[in-house]
């Protein structure tokens, strides 16, 4: 399988998924996942199979307080990137008025 093919694979899996493009206000967008404590391993996974393509940083454990839950707090591993120009390129895609929206006719990859 071509290896550009592959990363728009794992890339449109997780941004149907758990994954999400961020943009702070006049920031660069950035790519992000979370998963419970769990799901650790799959959270390492899933960052081996993308880290060849955009500056991962490695899953980070975070405990979110929370007075919803019964426990009163939420635990998971975060993945976040840097900014990157293919990121960019996704964000106008995926979120083309800031909210994430699907119009596969402007899919260029396909």
């Amino acid at each position: 399988m071509d290896q550009q093919f592959s990363f728009y694979a794992r890339i449109c899996g997780k941004l149907l998924g758990d994954g999400c493009l961020t943009k702070q206000v006049n920031r660069k967008p950035r790519f992000q996942f979370m998963h419970r404590t769990e799901d650790v391993g799959w959270a390492q996974y899933c960052h081996e199979r993308l880290q060849d393509f955009l500056p991962l940083s490695p899953p980070t454990y975070s405990k979110v307080t929370d007075p919803r839950l019964s426990k009163q707090y939420s635990e998971r591993y975060i993945v976040q990137s840097r900014t990157h120009p293919i990121i960019t390129s996704l964000y106008t895609t995926w979120y083309p008025e800031g909210k994430k929206s699907l119009h596969l006719n402007s899919w260029n990859f396909i």
